[in-house]
C-alpha cells in the first residue's frame, strides 16, 4: 500500500521540482564560471587548467547545499517523507479499515508494520530526488578533481579516504 500511495509519488514530485531548480541554478553558476574563465584565457590571463573546486564533487548539493532549490528541499524534506504515512493514516481512520485492523491484530503488530511503511515510503520520498539530482548534475558537470581544503570534501567525511588516495581511479 505504501507504495501505490498517490502521496508518495506527489512527494517524490515536489522534490523533483526542488531539484531541477537546482540543476538550473547550478547550471547558471557554472555557464557564468565558463564564461569568466574564457574571458581570462582571451585576455592573456594566467589560469589555472580545468575546474579545479568547481566540479560535481564540489557542487552536489547532496553534499552541501548551495542554491535555492537545494535549500528549500532540505527545509521540508521531513514533511516530504511523511505525506504517504500521513495520508495513510489519516485514510485508515476516516474510512474505518483502522478499527477492523485493529480488532484482528495487536496495536504493536500495527504500529510496527507502519513504521516499516514509513521507513521505506519516506526514504524512497527523500533519495529518489537526491539521486535523480545528482544525475541531472552529472550531465552538464565537469568530473574534475577537487584540491584538497578547498571544497566540502574533508579529511573527516565520509570515504575521504578513498578519495584523496585515489580520486580519478576508477579501476
Amino acid at each position: 500500500k505504501a507504495l501505490r500511495s498517490k502521496m508518495l509519488y506527489i512527494a517524490i514530485v515536489i522534490g523533483l521540482l526542488f531539484w531541477a531548480m537546482d540543476v538550473m541554478e547550478t547550471r547558471e553558476k557554472l555557464k557564468v564560471f565558463d564564461e569568466s574563465l574564457q574571458w581570462a584565457v582571451d585576455s592573456g590571463l594566467r589560469v589555472c587548467t580545468g575546474h579545479e573546486g568547481y566540479s560535481l564533487f564540489f557542487l552536489w548539493s547532496g553534499l552541501a547545499p548551495q542554491t535555492k532549490g537545494a535549500n528549500l528541499f532540505y527545509t521540508v524534506w521531513p514533511v516530504l517523507a511523511a505525506m504517504s504515512y500521513g495520508w495513510s493514516y489519516c485514510d485508515e481512520r476516516r474510512s474505518g479499515v483502522y478499527n477492523q485492523i485493529a480488532a484482528r491484530t495487536s496495536a504493536k503488530c500495527y504500529y510496527i508494520s507502519k513504521y516499516i511503511a514509513v521507513f521505506i515510503s519516506g526514504g524512497l520520498a527523500v533519495a529518489v530526488p537526491v539521486l535523480l539530482g545528482l544525475l541531472a548534475n552529472a550531465m552538464f558537470v565537469p568530473y574534475a578533481l577537487v584540491l584538497q581544503g578547498l571544497g566540502v570534501v574533508s579529511n573527516n567525511n565520509f570515504l575521504s579516504e578513498l578519495y584523496y588516495t585515489a580520486p580519478g581511479h576508477t579501476g
